[in-house]
């Protein structure tokens, strides 16, 4: 189930990468279906469509909660929602250091008795880079992952290059993974300055002096 929802990120980098080498003339309806992919994955993550009579707490992929109910079917919170929601939480109530690296799961249990976590989920990772690093990190630590991904952004190369398409696949993948438990998106990061190379070389330093010499 997990393999199958992030095949589609392979889908959107190829259409990307497609629009720079090989279907110019494509490019509005490659960049549409490239978007709309990414909002099936993010969607079909974070919310599930179920028959009305199904057991919303039979199950650790749903939170219980229910966002709309139609006639013979609802809208369902999945745990990718639940986590976001419990890092948040978790985070405000120790906004400046978190709770510590890999603590996420120690922490969701006091959040049970209020209903701001499902007590049948057990222990989860954060499933989010942004709030697993804002609950675990605090506010040194989001800021510090948003300083990374903005010095990356600010190196990136030209157009729709093998590079460019890696970090956009980072970006959307890091919504629904956390970087501490699923450190596979740091290849994603590797990959993307092992071939920004040319990007590097056409931005100027950060340093005045440098700049001068």
């Amino acid at each position: 189930m997990t393999l199958a929802k992030e095949n589609l990120l392979f889908f959107v980098g190829a259409l990307l990468i497609e629009t720079r080498y090989r279907l110019p003339k494509l490019r509005p309806l490659l960049y549409a279906t490239a978007i709309g992919l990414v909002g099936i994955l993010q969607v079909n993550t974070h919310f599930l469509l179920l028959p009305t009579d199904r057991d919303l707490t039979a199950t650790i992929f749903t939170s219980g909660r229910t966002v709309y109910t139609g006639s013979d079917y609802v809208v369902a919170e999945t745990n990718y929602t639940a986590n976001k929601r419990a890092g948040l939480l978790i985070g405000a109530a120790h906004p400046w250091l978190g709770v510590g690296p890999g603590r996420f799961q120690d922490y969701t249990e006091a959040l049970v008795p209020s209903g701001n976590y499902p007590a049948h989920f057990g222990r989860f990772n954060p499933h989010s880079a942004w709030t697993g690093a804002f609950a675990e990190t605090g506010l040194f630590g989001l800021l510090g992952l948003i300083a990374l991904v903005a010095s990356l952004l600010y190196y990136r190369p030209e157009g729709w290059t093998v590079a460019a398409v890696v970090l956009l696949l980072f970006l959307v993948a890091s919504i629904f993974k956390d970087v501490m438990n699923f450190r596979g998106l740091w290849v994603l990061v590797g990959l993307y300055l092992a071939n920004s190379t040319e990007g590097y070389s056409e931005k100027k330093p950060f340093l005045p002096s440098q700049q001068a010499v």
